[in-house]
């Protein structure tokens, strides 16, 4: 599954025909050079856009007496974009304007949460719970370069724990 290789970044120095050293960047294979000429200023104008729409719902259940399942459903849809330029100007204050770079996908993703819960005394409930969480992806905006988006985040986490309360409820643990 391609989703699931990691990121490649290859860096390279070479020298142009004028014997000027350039930074050669690569990020999966996208190609980015930096040309560290200090007589050219470059002006980035970029922006990052995010519209993320999402349903989601949970219901408590009692198991037993003192025993409940939670349990929680999240859908996400994540509309990314990314909309900007590298502008050149040179020391006689000539702008040499960059490519413009407009581009924009979507993430979807449901998540999920369980939690079981029980409650030993009045004072002392232990839980365990696993969750699914989500973070969409984004666009390079510093400086703005065509490619893919960087894959979205998710995340598995597990909780074991006691929710305790003591000395006539002053203090909670």
């Amino acid at each position: 599954n391609l989703s699931d290789a990691p990121d490649v970044v290859t860096i390279r120095i070479i020298e142009n025909e004028d014997g000027v050293k350039l930074i050669a960047v690569d990020v999966n294979g996208w190609n980015v050079h930096y040309d560290p000429d200090p007589n050219v200023t470059r002006s980035i104008n970029a922006k990052a856009l995010t519209k993320s729409n999402a349903v989601f719902g949970q219901g408590t259940f009692k198991l037993q007496e003192d025993t409940n399942l939670t349990l929680g459903i999240r859908y996400t849809r994540d509309r990314v974009r990314n909309i900007g330029s590298t502008d050149l100007i040179a020391p006689t204050g000539v702008v040499t304007p960059g490519a413009l770079i407009n581009q924009a996908t979507t993430f979807e993703k449901v998540t999920y949460k369980a939690v079981l819960d029980h409650h030993f005394t009045t004072d002392v409930m232990g839980y365990v719970s696993y969750s699914r969480g989500f973070k969409s992806g984004l666009y390079r905006i510093t400086p703005p370069v065509p490619g893919p988006a960087a894959r979205p985040e998710v995340l598995g986490a597990y909780e074991v724990g006691l929710k305790t309360q003591l000395l006539d409820r002053r203090v909670i643990l």
